[in-house]
């Protein structure tokens, strides 16, 4: 940062003001003295200000000035040497901090003190005044010194926590030098302590400034977050706050690719846009790393601040952003949390968006709102974990079967399984309920495995009926790369005796992507195996186009948000038909979920679609529901019983 000079003032300029104050100082002397005076106070004061900012504000908070408990080492040893480093710049000479019951909690190491307690007329008048001055009762190199005493709060909610005693060097000692005696340098020095002041207080901004900011992007920074908490006090019960985390995706590569300097230049292209797609009223800080966070002080609902994000969110990717002549992708996950519904303070709001933040890693849905289904530390949570564990050992989950039809001749050859949990006080729960919680938890593994075995089962018994309708099962993320999958799978098979063609696995494309290479090699196992592998929800991802013709899969199923309102929106028709050519390119057979229509199913099998499931055809039901379902189309012919 350049530093900016005073300009020097002309001798004859210089001249006429001598001359001035020499005559003035003869009729106002003592109302001068008592100007320099107020002048030395008002600079204590803020010089005291700034040195509890930088030494105290970001070291002492309320939970070491509530209670009787010393203050702990490490924060009395960084308290030291702040101190230590403000002395040698000479903005102090001594600091104490005292409860608020008048108990002395921390003086520096440089001048220790015999006092335990703060004098009673010094709790009296830091009762009455926030701040105020008081001669010094010590010298520091033969020059007086002044006690500065400061309420102290901690936590910002207007009400004094402690006070901070900082002994600071005598201004007025200083600058009102053989005032009586020569009036003339009383004025000169007057001036000389005026422009000081001027200057102490400018820097002091720029420190305050410095402290609340990002020194990369210009962005505010933590602290600024955190200051923000002020004006989310005094709201009613219907206003709504929110706090959108966001984090880069793949920021890591581009460091270890480019370089850290790269990297710097990312991020600064990133605050640029990012602060450029919220409402001026909205904070934009830069939290560290990768990670920035916006506060919106005032919104609608979830919903609204769900759009900000989605906003955001698309804009980083539809971003050109250029480092060293290298075009980048950028995509980012987010996590919202609402103010009061899920805290009712800032720290409490940067938790809970961190958790729907790594939720929506995770599970690679962009963005997440937090709710306690993600949250594996909500009481309630922990409680459902422990039951979805007893469920999985005692037989307390269900399957549910979806059929799945050829488009050409309307003929059930395969099922997809659902899993479903009979919870004994809530009833049946749908997978949204658990799933969630079994992915952060880790539960996902013994869960997917329970699934398994069981279709596999119940598919054997269709087979021996004569029906052999394949099953396919959903494989998670984590199940996909974070276990020994072909092996779970062929042992499953040769306990159960279901032929591997009769079995399908539905992976997504964010598992594929997680981990591509290791993705690629599962999938080569089990191709191996004899087990077909779709691509689930397909189009909902980041698929590389040049990763697909290379991964061992047979089918994709083209998401339901393309096919439900594909007669209804050109946008999502052109997205349905460009899958289905591209699939019939790669030689891969097209599934198309969410089928709800006969106009959609037409138009499907017009498209050359080869296989529909959705609620046009059946919704998914148990075992025993199935079988009736399959002998009734079998009575009526499939040709007219399509529902």
């Amino acid at each position: 940062m350049t530093r900016r000079h005073l300009r020097p003032v002309p001798g004859w300029l210089l001249g006429v003001a001598v001359a001035a104050v020499v005559l003035a100082s003869a009729l106002v002397g003592q109302q001068l003295a008592s100007h320099v005076e107020q002048r030395a106070v008002r600079q204590a004061g803020l010089t005291a200000q700034t040195v509890v900012a930088m030494a105290v504000e970001q070291t002492v908070t309320v939970d070491h000035l509530d209670g009787a408990q010393p203050l702990p080492t490490s924060v009395a040893a960084a308290l030291d040497r702040n101190v230590e480093v403000l002395a040698q710049r000479g903005l102090l000479y001594g600091l104490e901090v005292w409860r608020s019951d008048g108990v002395l909690l921390f003086a520096d190491a440089g001048h220790p003190t015999t006092e335990t307690r703060m004098p009673l007329r010094e709790q009296q008048r830091t009762a009455a005044e926030s701040t105020f001055l008081q001669p010094g009762d010590r010298t520091v190199g033969g020059q007086d010194t002044v006690e500065v005493f400061l309420s102290y709060d901690a936590d910002h909610d207007g009400s004094a926590d402690g006070t901070v005693e900082v002994v600071l060097p005598s201004v007025r000692a200083e600058v009102t030098h053989d005032i009586v005696k020569l009036y003339v340098a009383l004025g000169l020095a007057t001036f000389l302590v005026g422009t000081a002041l001027v200057q102490t207080n400018r820097r002091a901004r720029i420190r305050q400034a410095e402290a609340l900011r990002d020194p990369l992007t210009g962005l505010g920074n933590r602290m600024a977050l955190r200051r923000a908490e002020g004006s989310l006090r005094g709201r009613t019960e219907s206003d709504r706050a929110a706090l959108i985390l966001f984090d880069l995706d793949r920021f890591k590569a581009v460091n270890d690719t480019l370089g850290h300097q790269a990297g710097d230049a990312l991020l600064v292209q990133v605050a640029e846009v990012l602060t450029s797609l919220v409402s001026p009223t909205d904070l934009v800080v830069r939290l560290g790393g990768d990670e920035f966070a916006v506060l919106i002080p005032d919104v609608p609902n979830a919903e609204a601040a769900l759009t900000t994000a989605r906003t955001v969110i698309d804009g980083l990717h539809q971003g050109a952003f250029a480092v060293q002549g290298v075009l980048l992708d950028v995509r980012a996950s987010a996590g919202v949390a609402m103010l009061p519904d899920d805290a009712t303070d800032v720290a409490g709001l940067l938790q809970r968006a961190d958790i729907a933040m790594y939720a929506a890693k995770r599970l690679g849905a962009g963005v997440v709102p937090y709710s306690c289904e993600v949250d594996p530390h909500d009481v309630d949570q922990l409680q459902l974990l422990a039951e979805l564990r007893y469920a999985i050992d005692h037989d307390e989950l269900v399957l549910h079967y979806q059929p799945k039809a050829e488009l050409d001749s309307s003929e059930v050859l395969s099922v997809e399984a659902l899993v479903r949990w009979v919870h004994p006080r809530h009833g049946l729960l749908q997978p949204g309920a658990f799933i969630p919680m079994a992915e952060v938890t880790g539960l996902i593994q013994p869960l997917t495995a329970w699934v398994l075995e069981q279709a596999c089962r119940q598919a054997a018994l269709w087979r021996s009926a004569g029906r052999p309708l394949a099953v396919a099962v959903n494989i998670s993320p984590r199940s996909l790369v974070g276990g020994d999958l072909p092996t779970i799978v062929l042992d499953t098979l040769t306990r159960t005796g279901l032929p591997a063609h009769l079995l399908e696995l539905e992976i997504t494309e964010t598992a594929v992507m997680a981990d591509p290479a290791g993705a690629t090699a599962v999938l080569q196992q089990l191709d191996a195996m004899g087990i077909r592998v779709s691509l689930d929800d397909f189009g909902t991802g980041y698929t590389s186009m040049a990763l697909l013709p290379s991964l061992p899969v047979h089918a994709l199923k083209i998401d339901r948000t393309f096919i439900t309102g594909m007669l209804g929106a050109q946008q999502d028709a052109a997205v349905a038909e460009s899958l289905l050519t591209l699939a019939h390119r790669f030689g891969l057979r097209v599934v198309a979920e969410g089928v709800e229509t006969l106009d959609v199913w037409d138009r499907l099998r017009e498209l050359g679609c080869e296989q529909a499931q959705g609620f046009y055809l059946a919704r998914p039901m148990p075992a025993d529901t199935l079988d009736s379902w399959l002998q009734q189309r079998t009575s009526v012919g499939a040709s007219s019983a399509r529902v």
